[in-house]
């Protein structure tokens, strides 16, 4: 019986190897990507890898990335100046559910391009909604920082969304225990917490990122009026 031929390395592509480290960051997180598993999804050695790939910080880079670029492309397109901004808030929250991974390595390397892309996506924008020109980097660091902060909340959340759920607990459950502790305060003094306990254990955090973030468009609109 004749041998099957060995899988050449032209099979290989820093684009099919890109793919690959995506869906093993989606699936299991950042631990679980490693050359030796790289490899082996391709049947490979690791030593073909590296032709395409440096090392692991160059492959998360490419695979932010790629993410980023793929999801502002994405953008939904919403009505006005101040809609176009709101759809790259709404398709970067959109991106860090489908990629919980994405809020831990989008802002800790300043090699990576991919918070460029964002502050290029949302500053762009600015002048259409009538920021002037000296203010756009005051008024697109305020928002990039909700996006950032938010994005990267949403990716502690999904780490210990894992840990809970193997301790047997989900999200409702853990935070109705916030709410337990947080009932034992003194009204008095925390009159705010206990107006909130009831909402707190089920509130959306997708609906409560929007509700942020048209809060703050709505704060700049009111500022700066079109032209």
């Amino acid at each position: 019986m004749k041998k099957p031929a060995p899988r050449r390395r032209d099979s290989l592509s820093r684009e099919r190897i890109v793919d690959a480290a995506i869906a093993i960051l989606d699936r299991d997180g950042e631990d679980a990507l490693t050359f030796r598993g790289l490899a082996a999804h391709f049947s490979t050695g690791a030593g073909a890898l590296y032709h395409y790939v440096a090392g692991k910080d160059e492959l998360l880079s490419a695979a932010t990335n790629r993410v980023i670029a793929d999801c502002l492309s994405e953008a939904p397109e919403e009505p006005g100046p101040i809609g176009s901004v709101r759809g790259v808030a709404v398709s970067l929250w959109r991106a860090s559910e489908a990629h919980p991974w994405l809020g831990s390595t989008l802002y800790d390397d300043p090699t990576r391009m991919s918070a460029a892309q964002i502050y290029e996506a949302v500053g762009s924008r600015l002048s259409a909604v009538g920021v002037p020109a000296d203010e756009q980097f005051d008024v697109c660091a305020a928002i990039g920082s909700y996006i950032f902060g938010n994005i990267s909340q949403q990716s502690a959340n999904a780490r210990l969304a894992k840990v809970l759920g193997q301790a047997g607990y989900d999200r409702e459950s853990y935070l109705t225990e916030f709410v337990k502790v947080w009932q034992g305060l003194d009204p008095q003094e925390y009159p705010f917490v206990h107006g909130i306990l009831e909402r707190f254990p089920t509130h959306d955090d997708e609906e409560q990122y929007l509700a942020g973030i048209d809060l703050l468009l709505a704060g700049i609109s009111a500022r700066y009026p079109a032209p």
